[in-house]
């Protein structure tokens, strides 16, 4: 098992779940370590005291009422690369609420092998399901951008949407977003090239991100597009070669993204549109307040 070095702010992973470092390949294909802390996440200083400060979309476009029921069950903790916030199959006890950073929803198959069926930032949460009378995770996700997000747990998020209004109708919204980006990766990996995939994949961290500059390995990406690493290995190198990125180990910068996106397929430009549809939802649900 592999050892890690880990900073005062990243020495309580998530309660339950096991961290992973992305790269780092064991028997079920990433190397797993159990958390080394009872209680979860390490919580930041400083809990917003209102809904317009939040920067996670959902929960900025709750009304007051609706924040101040929720506020004391809610915790805001660090997201590290490589936590894992849910397993697949286990029983969902939090909602994360995520307001930087980015999420991998991710499945795993009998022989070790596990693809990304969808991603979530800002604009979304994980644990959702909850709403939807099914208590159980699909998904394995992952940490894949460092971050922070709210950790509400499930009961208190139920017990809200039980209530009816905005909460439960921008869940609903967001799983219905999730179905249509599980469906669409399940197209794009079928009738579109690597190179392609790649580049949608790329542009859907970097907007996530406040930089060009992303920390991705080649065996991590291998991981979450379902392919073997001398493949991304080739097509990093092939957008490489047209100026879109640069490469150096463990590391990628973006260089155009503009012809980045013509090289993308059209899933890319068809999951943004649904959450750009998402985030008009959201800011309706606040001028309606």
């Amino acid at each position: 098992m592999a050892s890690y070095d880990r900073s005062p702010l990243s020495d309580a992973p998530v309660s339950g779940a096991r961290f992973m470092a992305p790269g780092q390949v064991s028997g079920d294909g990433v190397a797993v370590r159990q958390p080394a802390h009872p209680d979860g996440l390490r919580q930041p200083d400083g809990l917003h005291d209102s809904a317009a400060r939040c920067k996670n979309k959902v929960l900025a476009a709750l009304p007051r009422d609706s924040w101040e029921r929720l506020q004391p069950h809610m915790r805001r903790v660090l997201l590290h690369q490589g936590d894992v916030l849910q397993e697949s199959g286990a029983a969902v006890e939090y909602v994360y609420f995520i307001e930087s950073g980015m999420v991998s929803l991710v499945i795993d198959g009998d022989d070790g092998a596990r693809v990304e069926v969808g991603v979530t930032g800002r604009e979304g949460v994980v644990g959702g399901c909850c709403v939807l009378g099914n208590h159980h995770s699909v998904h394995l996700a992952i940490v894949q951008v460092a971050g922070n997000a709210y950790r509400i747990p499930d009961d208190a998020i139920r017990a809200e949407c039980k209530r009816g209004g905005v909460l439960q109708n921008l869940l609903h919204g967001y799983m219905h977003l999730l179905l249509a980006q599980s469906s669409q990766s399940a197209f794009c990996n079928r009738v579109h090239t690597l190179e392609e995939r790649l580049s949608r994949w790329l542009l859907t961290v970097q907007e996530r991100m406040p930089t060009d500059d992303l920390d991705l390995t080649p065996e991590f990406i291998s991981h979450m597009l379902g392919v073997r690493r001398s493949g991304v290995t080739v097509a990093l190198g092939v957008l490489q070669q047209a100026g879109l990125i640069d490469t150096a180990r463990g590391h990628i910068t973006i260089r155009d993204r503009d012809k980045l996106k013509t090289c993308a397929c059209e899933c890319y430009e068809t999951v943004r549109a649904r959450f750009e549809s998402l985030d008009r939802q959201s800011k309706d649900s606040q001028s309606s307040l």
